[in-house]
């Protein structure tokens, strides 16, 4: 194996080398590093509990204390177990809890910079670990002899079947429309303004104004330094032509990201409506 691990850190080193030149000169909007990782460091309990409890689903998930909870209880029992059941010539249930923390501890160190209003973990990123925890779990059953012929287990596992089935159904429903959506991150997460952000996008595209402004605002009171809702709510003021409410909300995004494009191109836009033709280029060559 030594030729195959001096292989692949060849090839790590000249694609480290290659992503590093080509990402020379550009702004990460992540950050990289121990610190992220001691953050993220609760995705390992509350993607177990999220495993075996599936509730409050959703694809921008935040961390909450009775999932996280949950997870360790959970994550704990299997460890025990696991133990507990260990012989010298079966490491199966062991690959399996490798499995699950090889695919995901690499995502622990990385996470997106300014956004922890919604950004704690996505329950995506379980699909592929997931089956590291199912070896695990069926190695476990296997040592504890269950008989699947018997028809009260069959009974059982028919009934967790049934359950998890209707759920996904439940849950694909979330999916319809952008108003479903993020009508259901808002109802879920009442307290992280990226769901009033994006229903707000939903309402603000129909036309329907003061639904939109009422969200952005709701979202505002909630994380006053999301840059993107004061970048939204100068749009919406640009339609309805409230230039000094877009010139307020475009300095406000600047103040929070002097290099945002988008804020620099809201905040030109405005100048140019009002007349100030060079501060509007400034901004425009900015953008």
């Amino acid at each position: 194996n030594i030729f195959n691990i001096i292989s692949w850190l060849v090839v790590f080193a000249v694609w480290y080398f290659l992503r590093s030149s080509a990402l020379e000169g550009t702004r990460s909007t992540d950050e990289i590093g121990i610190i992220p990782f001691f953050e993220n460091i609760q995705t390992i309990p509350a993607l177990f509990g999220k495993f075996f409890l599936p509730i409050k689903m959703f694809v921008l998930s935040s961390f909450e204390l009775f999932t996280v909870f949950a997870g360790l209880i959970f994550l704990g029992l299997i460890i025990y177990l696991v133990s507990k059941n260990r012989s010298e010539k079966d490491y199966r249930p062991f690959f399996g809890l490798f499995w699950f923390l090889l695919l995901i501890t690499p995502s622990l160190f990385v996470r997106i910079a300014n956004v922890d209003d919604f950004f704690d973990y996505a329950e995506h990123r379980i699909y592929l670990p997931m089956i590291g925890i199912l070896i695990t779990t069926i190695e476990i059953l296997r040592h504890r002899k269950i008989d699947y012929s018997k028809k009260m287990v069959q009974i059982i596992f028919l009934l967790l079947i049934i359950t998890l089935g209707i759920r996904s159904f439940i849950y694909s429903q979330d999916f319809r429309d952008r108003y479903t959506f993020w009508g259901k991150m808002v109802e879920t997460f009442p307290k992280k303004s990226r769901g009033y952000l994006d229903l707000g996008k939903g309402y603000l595209r129909q036309g329907e104004y003061k639904r939109a402004e009422e969200l952005y605002k709701h979202g505002l009171a909630l994380n006053p330094d999301n840059k993107n809702l004061y970048i939204d709510l100068s749009i919406l003021y640009l339609k309805t032509k409230n230039y000094p409410g877009a010139a307020q909300a475009s300095q406000m995004a600047l103040r929070l990201d002097s290099l945002d494009p988008i804020a620099n191109y809201n905040y030109g836009k405005v100048m140019y409506y009002q007349g100030q033709i060079k501060q509007a280029i400034f901004h425009f060559e900015r953008a």
